[in-house]
């Protein structure tokens, strides 16, 4: 656009048609560039030629003039060698540039409404917050005399609801003084002093920052703004908000909000507080997107992770089973039924009893055989019990997961508020797709429960687990944990009031509290309370608990099933060898008798 008003046209207005940005095409004036040109013949208060003279030093390339042909000094401002654009008390400004100067005129009698309206007309296309353009209002020196101060309050709160922040206002005829106001939550701060670009518009249009009062909110979010041994807020922005407004010799006050029920609904509270200029800042950083809030970005991301439930399904059978591969076990049940093959041959064959007896009992051998296979036995069995101890305290749960795509596998519900929809366009589609087929209602579980998984950042996560979740006595740990694999990153944003007029100091003084290194030593303190949870040790009054004891409820119950199958196998052992040997007997008493009854026959 800046482009278009630079080129050189024939002498004269010339009129053309343009289109601003989203607004239809309308009819504006284009006038010629004249360097140097003299043609207004009315006088130019001094004030005002010295504050265009300014401007043009200022690199000001573009001038809007709206309604402000009824003025002594139009020609004069028709003149100036920049670009300039004609509009009437009718047409909107659409969006001006950041290096434009916006010179207004409001007119008439000042009834109820006038400066509203005539605001409200010129900025009616301002649907986002505009580039940083600079507004001179011109008016009658009579009004200014009479209400100087509402009419700059007035202005002030109409500009600061537009997000215009550098503006001021004068008299057209002498122009020996300005005003503004800058609208704060708490009070306006009124400026009354010769007009003067610079001061107007520059870094330190507001001077005695001591007489300023701020408020803000925050929120309770790790490691940014927390409650952590005491009633106070801790954190890394507090700190950060302290050290930027320091320097000001600003005071201000910081309210906290909580509202775990509608993280929502506390969110859209926050927005209405600063839209409508409650408060001045939102000390905790967040992830919002609003059309006419100023934001500020730290240089940090944040980085998001799903927080999982540990899986409290005892695996008894592989507990049982994992201590012994299945070659170990393949082994020890062939030896087992070789035994039980030999003790029942025994039974049934007195020699080869008698020569395993003699075998036994002889030395070296048997003292040899009865050795090796103790030793054996007792060193199989004790590994064994270390082995299955091991798995029943430590290793009897599922395993923590590290990929997303382990977790997925598991179908675990993730909890899934609507402030976190927006996220799920942020990161992968296929894993946002894998959360949304298993998203649930926030109001069904709650955030580090047993019943479903949720998003969350890691810093907080990690401070939640290790200082505010309990250990689980049946688990002997945490029941949450973070999966390692990261859904992904985000900037988080500094969020200040609409038309906050301090928005400039505070960019740079962010800037300073980054270079100055203090976001580091911060950092390295709300780290060390990160992990201050990890390790600690938990003193209860009662150390001994009867579900501490399902380990060895478990083992003394699997070793009194392994006793009775034990025994009722050697019962069954018993009776059916007793049932063979008795067979065996009563096959052998009928031979005999039959052979005894042959022999007295024969005789």
């Amino acid at each position: 656009m800046g482009g278009f008003f630079q080129q050189r046209v024939s002498l004269g207005a010339q009129r053309c048609r343009i289109r601003w940005g989203s607004m239809m095409a309308q009819e504006v004036i284009v006038v010629p560039l004249q360097l140097g040109g003299t043609g207004f013949q009315r006088p130019v208060p001094k004030p005002l030629e010295h504050f265009f003279h300014e401007a043009l030093e200022s690199n000001i390339n573009t001038l809007y003039l709206r309604d402000v042909s009824r003025v002594m000094f139009f020609d004069y401002l028709t003149t100036l060698p920049i670009a300039k654009v004609l509009l009437d008390a009718q047409k909107p400004l659409g969006m001006p540039l950041e290096r434009s100067l916006v010179v207004l005129g409001i007119w008439g009698p000042l009834v109820m409404g006038t400066l509203s309206r005539a605001v409200h007309t010129a900025t009616s296309e301002f649907k986002t917050l505009p580039a940083g353009a600079k507004y001179l209002v011109l008016m009658e020196d009579q009004d200014l005399r009479v209400a100087d101060r509402s009419i700059a309050i007035a202005l002030g709160t109409e500009f600061a609801t537009r997000g215009i922040i550098d503006w001021c206002v004068t008299g057209h005829r002498t122009a020996s003084f300005m005003s503004y106001a800058a609208i704060f939550s708490n009070q306006p701060y009124g400026v009354h002093a010769a007009l003067n670009f610079s001061k107007a518009y520059g870094f330190n249009r507001i001077k005695h920052l001591d007489k300023v009062h701020l408020s803000g909110i925050a929120t309770e979010s790790f490691p940014y703004s927390y409650y952590y041994k005491s009633n106070e807020l801790e954190g890394k922005d507090i700190n950060v908000f302290d050290h930027m407004i320091w320097p000001m010799k600003t005071t201000y006050v910081i309210f906290s909000m909580v509202d775990d029920d509608n993280p929502r609904q506390l969110t859209d509270h926050i927005v209405q507080l600063l839209i409508y200029r409650r408060v001045d800042f939102l000390v905790t950083r967040k992830q919002m997107d609003h059309g006419m809030l100023p934001l500020l970005y730290p240089s940090a991301n944040v980085y998001f992770c799903l927080v999982a439930p540990r899986i409290a399904a005892i695996d008894l059978t592989g507990s049982l089973t994992r201590p012994f591969d299945w070659e170990l076990w393949l082994l020890i049940g062939s030896m087992i039924a070789f035994l039980l093959a030999g003790q029942m041959l025994c039974q049934l064959n007195q020699s080869v009893q008698r020569k395993i007896n003699h075998l036994l009992r002889s030395e070296p051998t048997g003292s040899l055989i009865s050795v090796s296979f103790a030793s054996f036995t007792f060193l199989l069995l004790e590994c064994y019990l270390a082995k299955v101890t091991s798995f029943f305290l430590v290793y009897r749960f599922r395993a923590d997961c590290d990929t997303l795509e382990e977790f997925f596998a598991q179908n675990i519900p993730i909890r899934l508020p609507d402030e976190h929809l927006a996220l799920l366009s942020w990161i992968n589609p296929d894993v946002a797709q894998s959360i949304r087929d298993r998203a649930v209602n926030a109001s069904s579980c709650e955030e580090f429960s047993d019943q479903c998984a949720h998003l969350d950042t890691i810093d907080r996560a990690t401070f939640m687990i290790n200082n505010r979740v309990e250990i689980d006595t049946l688990v002997g740990h945490k029941p949450s944990y973070i999966v390692r694999e990261t859904l992904g990153l985000s900037h988080q944003v500094y969020v200040y009031a609409r038309g906050f007029p301090l928005i400039v100091q505070f960019h740079h003084a962010l800037r300073r509290v980054y270079e100055t290194g203090f976001v580091v030593r911060y950092d390295r303190l709300h780290q060390q309370r990160m992990f201050h949870g990890m390790n600690k040790l938990i003193a209860e009054d009662k150390s001994l608990r009867y579900e501490h004891l399902v380990s060895l409820w478990l083992f003394y119950g699997f070793g009194l099933l392994f006793a009775t199958f034990m025994f009722m196998v050697e019962l069954m052992t018993n009776a059916l060898t007793k049932r063979i040997l008795s067979s065996c007997l009563a096959t052998t008493d009928d031979a005999d008798e039959k052979h005894r009854q042959e022999f007295f026959i024969k005789m």
